[in-house]
């Protein structure tokens, strides 16, 4: 189906005037939609990656009965769902908040403690949800020794005959192995279980543009149980650079380690009473561990032959697997502590 003709799926009035391409994400394509009566954004669901619309359907439903105040208006098609599926593919729609943006880029400190506020109101509205009402979207989405399983199938594989391109990448992944050994650890000390937004990064949350504020929480497709180590290390790895994710000159990742002050100050402010000590023991090493997980992840899909994220140019999964384990380590040395 093409975008205009699933406008008409939906419960919203007035002649459509204009339908464009919106924003940049790596998975689902997003569509501005501009119509007599207001602008809304309509997202096409890649279903190779979320294969289970009910799920989707169940997840998304339940946050937004429960906090609607957190998240941009989703529309409801004429049979009450708020996702369109339709000839194997899955549609939604929401408001555009015109008075608001999302900052891929954060320049300002004002803008860190905003994201830190608004990712800790998305955990305290949740904290005292029993995580296992909620399914993955997902299967195994942040379980890091899974993902390295699947790194190593494609080592041995080599699918798209790329490994020769990326043998010291692979010795790189290898080299932080001891990261899966350390979460581990938490978990068998008994770290909380928690609903969490499983993407949190900078590029998922809407702030106001007069000043910065917490407005709203968007991209909801993974919500589900995990541990808040992963929200919190998403947000650490966004904020640590200004350097986009495919950066192409290395020395162009100049870190920022000074933002994990203000983020864990505002992040804290809403949760401090609410967390278990051995949750805010592990926030920080949550960068370490999500940075990891994606590095692994663009490494494997590089190997793969690029089935799973979007590229724009040749080798660009490379470059950001490459990126990703260099910002680890300038992370590792940021935060001084021996995690090892």
């Amino acid at each position: 189906m093409k975008p205009e003709e699933v406008i008409a799926y939906f419960n919203i009035e007035g002649a459509v005037k204009k339908i464009a391409p919106f924003g940049l994400g790596h998975i689902n394509d997003t569509f501005k939609v501009e119509s007599e009566n207001g602008s809304f954004l309509l997202q096409k669901v890649n279903t190779k990656v979320f294969r289970y619309a009910d799920i989707l359907e169940e997840n998304i439903s339940h946050v937004l009965n429960e906090h609607p105040d957190l998240f941009p208006k989703l529309f409801k098609t004429k049979e009450e769902k708020y996702h369109l599926v339709y000839d194997r593919s899955c549609w939604r729609l929401q408001e555009y908040l015109a008075d608001t943006y999302s900052p891929n880029e954060v320049h300002l400190v004002q803008e860190v403690e905003s994201i830190g506020m608004g990712y800790a109101q998305f955990s305290n509205a949740f904290l005292k949800e029993l995580p296992e009402t909620f399914k993955e979207t997902i299967p195994n989405f942040h379980d890091l020794r899974f993902r390295l399983h699947q790194l190593e199938k494609a080592i041995q594989i080599n699918l798209a005959e790329r490994l020769e391109l990326v043998s010291d990448l692979v010795l790189k992944a290898y080299s932080f192995k001891w990261i899966v050994e350390r979460f581990e650890d938490l978990i068998a000390q008994g770290l909380s279980k928690r609903l969490c937004h499983n993407d949190a990064k900078t590029a998922n949350i809407l702030l106001q543009r007069s000043d910065h504020s917490f407005s709203k929480i968007i991209d909801l497709d993974t919500i589900g149980p995990g541990y808040l180590l992963y929200d919190y290390g998403d947000i650490m790895r966004s904020l640590f650079t200004i350097a986009a994710e495919n950066e192409l000159e290395l020395k162009n990742l100049k870190v920022r380690p000074e933002y994990f002050g203000h983020l864990k100050k505002s992040f804290l402010s809403v949760l401090q009473n609410e967390l278990t000590a051995l949750e805010v023991s592990s926030l920080e090493f949550g960068g370490l561990y999500m940075t990891y997980i994606m590095g692994v992840r663009f490494l494997t899909d590089f190997l793969e032959g690029d089935t799973y994220y979007k590229t724009l140019f040749a080798n660009e999964n490379m470059i950001r697997a490459r990126n990703q384990f260099r910002l680890l380590e300038l992370m590792e040395e940021a935060l001084e502590e021996n995690y090892r």
